[in-house]
């Protein structure tokens, strides 16, 4: 038998329409702030998502090999979008608002390989850098959740731009600023959680750094070109392995590097552990910053922390964590995530602030930007309870001709039944098997005389007249 891979999974027709109700909501709600539709395909060029996603991103990608391209299925939709922008609305004046809405793919290596599916709706703000812009993002986000009838929600934000900041002034080369950032929410943890990180920095092996990234390259070539100098001076006594005196100097060098890394490191994290055990709000942050730059951003936050309570937003709800990361590099300012008051790992969704990657995907400038994506599949399973449905969304009305005769009047009913928002199901004439409903709520036989309307729960049994469509809505409604 024939079945579907791992992870991957049909939805049957009562999921189905759970989700496209809900999803119709949700587009509606990013209509009326004035965001526009907006599709693209579901095949795009990888590089699209390989420009600024990281690592954890890009193995999550699933690629493949077409007529000599690398094409990819999406695993989300803020890098098309800005392919979009940059395509069709560069030379548009002021912000661009685009919503879209679809499945998106990713590769799960932790399941074996599996591919995961799962659709997903969200907006980004385009052109536009304020606090008002990413209050307005936080609001939506926020708006949409509670539209999918979930009360229970929170929203934790932070702030990639600040750590990348903070940490320059450290001079750490890649690996190690890496490792600070992947131990963010352990340094939240006080001094038990420095005294982990430092136990964890005590086993990684020796930075594989280069001794150009943490200082000039003019200081490397006159420390290198010196040491050098002294070794040749220097009668050489004992085996040198066959390495030359430049590579001894290299390697002296090196391994000097590797430790002022460590110390640098170390430096980084006691710091760091003070700021974070400090800023428990933008306006503590505030308090215990002494960089002109990263008071700007502060400043920033907290702007967006006060337009969000004229959203209605209760500030309770809404959490500050300077340590608070996501997995995509190409974020640099604000980022947030919204999950369940008492669950954080039941994400909804997030989103954030990219102002460079539209200009590194191919734009004539830095475009700035801030966007969000929710998952479906949480919001349905956390409705609570689910929203009713309409109540013409509840009829499915079977409609049967008693007579082949009579077919015609029997399409052209089904017809206006449609044209007034009713489900309907036509069958052919008489001799046409009927195995029972299959989902039909009503069964409406067209007769010479009149209609029959039969009610399949309660078996109840009204003659209507053919002629009289609203007479038939109001007894297909009081019948359900």
């Amino acid at each position: 038998m024939l079945t579907l891979p791992p992870h991957l999974a049909d939805q049957l027709p009562d999921a189905l329409g759970q989700a496209q109700r809900l999803m119709s909501r949700l587009t509606r709600q990013l209509e009326l702030f004035g965001y526009l539709p907006l599709n693209t395909p579901l095949v795009e060029q990888a590089d699209v998502f390989l420009i600024k996603a990281g690592d954890a991103a890009i193995n999550r990608l699933v690629s493949f090999e077409l007529n000599g391209q690398t094409l990819c299925l999406r695993p989300e939709f803020t890098a098309p979008a800005a392919r979009v922008y940059i395509e069709h609305f560069q030379d548009h004046p002021g912000p661009v608002r685009l919503q879209f809405a679809g499945p998106i793919l990713q590769y799960d290596s932790l399941s074996h390989g599996a591919i995961t599916e799962q659709n997903a709706i969200g907006a980004e703000l385009i052109n536009e850098y304020s606090p008002a812009a990413d209050a307005e993002v936080i609001a939506l986000t926020v708006r949409l959740v509670e539209e999918a009838g979930i009360s229970n929600w929170r929203v934790t934000v932070g702030h990639s731009g600040m750590i990348e900041r903070f940490l320059d002034r450290y001079q750490l080369n890649r690996q190690m600023r890496r490792f600070v950032i992947n131990h963010l929410s352990t340094l939240r943890q006080g001094a038990e959680g420095l005294a982990q990180t430092l136990e964890a920095l005590a086993s990684l092996e020796a930075p594989a750094a280069t001794l150009t990234e943490a200082q000039p390259i003019n200081n490397h070539l006159e420390a290198e070109a010196a040491l050098y100098a002294l070794l040749q001076a220097a009668p050489q006594h004992g085996p040198s392995g066959g390495r030359s005196r430049e590579e001894i100097a290299r390697r002296l060098l090196e391994k000097q590097q590797q430790g002022n890394q460590r110390d640098r490191v170390r430096h980084a994290l006691r710091d760091l552990q003070q700021l974070l055990e400090q800023a428990v709000s933008p306006a503590a942050l505030m308090a215990h910053l002494e960089d002109a730059t990263l008071q700007v951003m502060a400043q920033h936050i907290l702007a967006t922390f006060s337009l969000l309570a004229a959203y209605g937003i209760p500030q309770d709800r809404i959490a500050f964590d300077l340590s608070f990361t996501r997995n995509l590099d190409y974020y640099t300012g604000l980022i947030f995530e919204c999950h369940a008051a008492h669950e954080p790992g039941n994400l909804f969704g997030g989103g954030g602030r990219y102002d460079e990657l539209i200009g590194l995907l191919g734009a004539r400038h830095n475009v700035p930007a801030v966007g969000f994506m929710l998952y479906l599949n949480p919001l349905l399973a956390a409705q609570q309870p689910a929203p009713p449905e309409e109540p013409r969304d509840r009829i499915h009305v079977l409609v049967r001709p008693s007579e082949d005769r009579l077919i015609e009047e029997a399409i052209a009913l089904a017809s206006a039944l449609r044209a007034a928002g009713i489900r309907v199901t036509t069958q052919s004439g008489p001799d046409a098997a009927w195995k029972g409903p299959h989902g039909e709520t009503h069964l409406l036989m067209v007769e010479q005389a009149g209609l029959r309307l039969f009610q399949l729960a309660n078996h109840t049994d009204l003659t209507l007249d053919r002629g009289d469509i609203t007479g038939i809505l109001r007894a297909l409604e009081l019948c359900s």
